[in-house]
């Protein structure tokens, strides 16, 4: 049985510190990724030509997951109903999109000391089928430890916990939000690309929204899952379109924002901050330099332009870059097509 998780890690452990190794990284990475959605694809067909036994055979069909050959595959749906609120079955399947257009994000920025999942999504006969390499470890559980059976008095042996658990992030087992310090640091590059503050908890801090999970793994290496909500809410449109209890409702309420909408935001905010600032300083930026003149220097606080990665509906610069798409990008865009 083929490793694909701990192969595609291992390349993403080689060197790219100068052109020729990120040429041959990024070759080996391709070349292994093509081979895992491969494989995926056809997985995927099996399970829903019922030709692979589910690991649970008596969950409901909809519920039930598969592990074969190094790769997990589970249905596109809300399982666990953590999507419920927000919409259910169209919210889960919305943020499986989400989830690998962040996972494809998180791979170009490329922290070091993190590591995502390989993933492949495979739409076939009205049905999603979700395939990934799962965190070494998360299927494998402790020696069976003894429990008093309150009702009866007698020791029984139960199954182990998961070697592998959340260790930073929301974490449904104990309903709480975890920290580590080490997620911490590494996703630091994370932190500065999506233009988050450090959120404070009372056991440390979070980068990112605490709905992104981390994990280490058996293998000790530090993953990423769960990554629909990498960035904030599209709150304007959900205020606006979202809402159950209305026929003409929009059918969920993941709407995060695109991550190209959260650079544009950026700039443009910055933009205005370095206007201002120049202003006051009486500096025209407007004025070409002369031969061998040297560029003013201009400093700005972008602090004042950091997301808060949990409450967006509180943060104030969540509502600005959400007004921002509706009365910028969005006229712009459709300009091109006048």
């Amino acid at each position: 049985q083929r490793d694909f998780n701990d192969e595609y890690q291992s390349i993403r452990d080689l060197s790219n510190q100068n052109l020729s190794d990120r040429i041959i990284r990024e070759r080996l990475l391709t070349k292994t990724a093509f081979e895992f959605s491969e494989n995926a694809v056809r997985g995927a067909l099996d399970v829903l030509n019922g030709a692979i036994q589910p690991i649970e055979p008596t969950a409901d069909p909809s519920d039930q997951i598969y592990l074969h050959n190094g790769i997990f595959y589970s249905f596109g749906v809300d399982a666990s109903g953590f999507f419920e609120p927000k919409g259910g079955d169209h919210a889960a399947r919305a943020a499986y999109n989400q989830d690998l257009n962040a996972i494809k994000y998180w791979n170009t920025v490329d922290p070091k000391g993190i590591y995502t999942l390989l993933t492949t999504i495979v739409d076939y006969a009205g049905k999603r089928v979700v395939c990934q390499s799962p965190v070494p470890g998360l299927f494998t559980s402790a020696e069976p430890k003894e429990v008093k059976n309150e009702e009866t008095g007698e020791i029984e042996l139960v199954d182990g916990d998961a070697l592998t658990q959340v260790d930073y992030g929301y974490d449904d087992a104990t309903n709480t939000i975890k920290s580590n310090p080490d997620f911490v640091k590494d996703m630091e590059p994370i932190r500065k690309a999506l233009h988050y503050k450090k959120a404070k908890l009372e056991n440390g801090e979070v980068v990112t929204n605490s709905e992104i999970k981390g994990m280490i793994g058996t293998d000790r290496r530090k993953y990423v899952i769960d990554l629909f909500s990498t960035t904030p809410l599209d709150v304007e449109f959900k205020d606006e379109h979202f809402n159950l209890e209305k026929e003409n409702s929009y059918p969920h309420g993941q709407v995060v924002t695109r991550l190209e909408a959260v650079q544009e935001w950026w700039a443009h905010e910055a933009k205005n901050m370095i206007k201002e600032e120049a202003e006051k300083k009486g500096i025209d930026l407007s004025t070409p330099l002369k031969e061998g003149e040297e560029a003013p220097s201009v400093t700005i606080d972008d602090d004042k332009l950091l997301f808060t990665p949990n409450g967006p509906e509180t943060d104030a610069n969540v509502r600005a870059l959400s007004k921002f798409i509706k009365s910028d990008l969005i006229p712009k865009f459709l300009e091109q097509y006048d």
